[in-house]
């Protein structure tokens, strides 16, 4: 059907937003005191949860998704470690590990029946 083409569009645009938007945010000087400690792995973990749903929708193939997945996680690490060239800002293990988190956890949530009901109902 016609709308399944725009859906995809508008999710491959979604994607490469975020992707976008978190390459900037990564190079940016940090932001200021965060509301509560270890609020920045909240949100390293939640950035990289809603990265997930965009392959998830774009990708058929179970293995290609999980190269995405890798990726992600891959994309993560090199921004960690690009960090760390960068005045003010520094490398943190317990950030890739909730980058790590956030991939796995959408992942596991991904192979729910409720999810793949819903990916199927997006391909029909």
């Amino acid at each position: 059907m016609r709308y399944q083409y725009w859906f995809r569009l508008m999710a491959l645009f979604l994607l490469i937003s975020q992707l976008s938007v978190m390459s900037y945010f990564a190079v940016k000087p940090a932001l200021a005191a965060m509301p509560f400690s270890h609020s920045d792995k909240v949100l390293h973990f939640l950035a990289y949860f809603t990265l997930m749903i965009w392959p998830f929708i774009l990708i058929n193939s179970r293995s290609i998704f999980l190269l995405a997945a890798g990726s992600a996680v891959v994309y993560g690490i090199i921004i960690e470690l690009l960090q760390a060239t960068l005045p003010n800002r520094y490398c943190s293990i317990a950030d890739m590990a909730a980058n790590l988190s956030g991939v796995l956890a959408f992942i596991a949530i991904a192979q729910s029946r409720i999810m793949q009901q819903a990916k199927q109902w997006l391909q029909d």
